[in-house]
């Protein structure tokens, strides 16, 4: 299992429309990433250099994802984690 913190906010400008999808600019590659709802809010919660568990910030999404499957949910932001990592948004460390 692994913990997740954003990677360096000077990296990224992250815009979001009305609270839904936003896109991340990457200033080192001039790429920009759609970002879908949850993604975005995962961001918004992770800091750089404080490690935080999928579990955890399950946790504490509690009053945005309404799901009877807890399990279901904690896939959807491993899934969506693992998607910001591959583009260099989080950072994975091992727990």
């Amino acid at each position: 299992m692994n913990t997740w913190s954003s990677a360096g906010r000077e990296r990224f400008l992250v815009r979001s429309w009305s609270g839904d999808e936003g896109v991340a600019y990457d200033m080192l590659s001039g790429d920009t990433h759609l970002l879908e709802p949850l993604a975005l809010e995962l961001l918004q919660r992770l800091e750089p250099d404080v490690p935080r568990s999928a579990r955890a910030l399950l946790d504490g999404l509690g009053d945005v994802i309404v799901d009877d499957a807890p399990e279901s949910a904690l896939s959807a932001i491993e899934q969506s984690l693992e998607s910001m990592r591959r583009v260099g948004l989080v950072v994975a460390s091992p727990a």
